[in-house]
């Protein structure tokens, strides 16, 4: 039988895989390293020896360092083989660069790095055809003669102007829908305002959809049909009013829209 799960050979691999699957083994190696010096202080804070449950998870955490390492060797030990090659990483922040390494000048050692594996072993014009204006002039000088820098060709700048593009459509396609829905289109925010009165304490009120439109006719004739005369929270000026505007925006008459409220009034009861 076929073991599935053997390790793949680095002498197989291309620099992409190699750098991917040391990435993750680094990734692996400083969370065993991080998780032992927490373990590790905690026993100094208490009594100097680690509790069993401390000594459980500091030999876990040096079980996973130590395999972690051994995993990695074989990766590294090609890197070194095939002469190394072009690594690149990018900051980890809000208009961070891409750099050469993890040393440079421009950068802290506080500074949190990606590391782009996908662009091993590719030279810096392709990483600038990929990346652009991003890339730091520091660790490439020569970037901002290359192909992508500045022009709007790179591909990051191709994918913003994309995404821009996607952003602005899809904000379009919003307001219509509002505005599609709403009173009055050219004012979705805006529409139908009355005064509500409660007693002797007076509201402004606004109607702003059609759908809010209808509603409010079709509780109005509900109210009518109850037999009690003018209800006090849906006088009728302001149902007459507001049958004019909802008839002018829908190209009916506001005989049509009373006619149509009163059929959804009696179908409700």
């Amino acid at each position: 039988m076929t073991d599935t799960t053997a390790t793949p050979n680095p002498t197989e691999m291309t620099p992409a895989e190699i750098d991917a699957r040391l990435a993750d083994l680094w990734t692996a190696e400083d969370r065993a390293r991080q998780t032992l010096e927490f373990y590790s202080r905690q026993a100094t804070r208490r009594t100097g020896e680690p509790s069993a449950w401390d000594a459980r998870a500091i030999a876990k955490a040096e079980a996973d360092l130590l395999a972690a390492r051994t995993e990695a060797e074989p990766y590294e030990a090609e890197f070194k083989a095939r002469g190394g090659w072009l690594r690149y990483f990018l900051v980890n922040n809000s208009g961070g660069h891409v750099h050469r390494g993890m040393g440079c000048s421009t950068c802290y050692p506080s500074t949190q790095y990606q590391w782009l594996t996908d662009l091993a072993d590719c030279d810096e014009a392709a990483m600038v055809a990929e990346y652009g204006e991003m890339a730091c002039t520091v660790c490439f000088p020569a970037a901002p003669t290359m192909r992508g820098f500045g022009d709007g060709t790179s591909t990051l700048a191709r994918y913003s102007a994309e995404a821009k593009a996607e952003r602005a459509n899809a904000k379009a396609e919003r307001a219509a829908k509002k505005a599609a829905k709403a009173l009055d289109p050219e004012d979705v925010e805006g529409g139908f305002t009355y005064a509500e009165r409660i007693g002797d304490r007076e509201f402004t009120r606004t109607i702003s959809t059609i759908h809010a439109a209808k509603a409010w006719l079709t509780d109005a004739a509900e109210r009518d049909a109850w037999g009690q005369g003018e209800h006090p929270a849906y006088p009728h000026d302001v149902r007459d009013a507001l049958a004019d505007v909802l008839a002018a925006r829908l190209g009916t008459t506001a005989a049509d829209e009373l006619a149509a409220a009163a059929k959804r009034a009696a179908k409700r009861r």
